[in-house]
């Protein structure tokens, strides 16, 4: 798991050095389910950055999930662009 967070900084440093950044988020979550149904370990990071007109947001994700003798692990990576082309107008 700490393998994977640790490609975070990567990811997020291929931004423009013009980019201004709005936030950086990044966070651990453990949920320990009732009975014999397993763990869950997730942890995410998140970037929002501003380029001229344009909001540009990133998320990578990493999880595993434990449960009896199996083991599921999972990534994702998102990330959406928002323009606002005037004051009435943002896509």
């Amino acid at each position: 798991m700490i393998k994977h967070t640790l490609l975070v900084p990567f990811f997020f440093s291929a931004l423009p050095a013009y980019a201004g950044l709005t936030s950086i988020t990044a966070g651990y979550d453990f949920t320990d389910y009732s009975g014999e149904h397993g763990n869950r370990n997730l942890a995410y990071a998140e970037l929002v950055a501003k380029v001229e007109n344009a909001t540009l947001l990133f998320n990578l994700s990493q999880g595993r999930r434990d449960y009896e003798t199996e083991h599921f692990n999972a990534t994702r990576g998102q990330g959406a662009v928002w323009y606002k082309w005037n004051n009435w107008l943002t896509t």
